[in-house]
């Protein structure tokens, strides 16, 4: 769970609430459960509208830490 374990509450709490979420922790396919987190992260849940934009802005506050 070391992927899980760099995730904020809030994108545990969305990654957990996925309609698959328990067989994909089940089958341990993390690069599945990967996705899922990149898509919500840079997309906070929208229809990737902004993707690009949200990926920049994820890594200027990656930066600013």
């Amino acid at each position: 769970m070391v992927i899980m374990s760099l995730c904020d509450t809030e994108v545990k709490n969305q990654v957990r609430a996925l309609e698959g979420y328990r067989e994909l922790n089940k089958k341990l396919d993390w690069m599945t459960l990967l996705k899922e987190i990149k898509k919500i992260v840079y997309t906070r849940g929208s229809d990737n509208l902004h993707a690009k934009h949200n990926k920049a802005m994820a890594h200027i506050r990656f930066m600013d830490l």
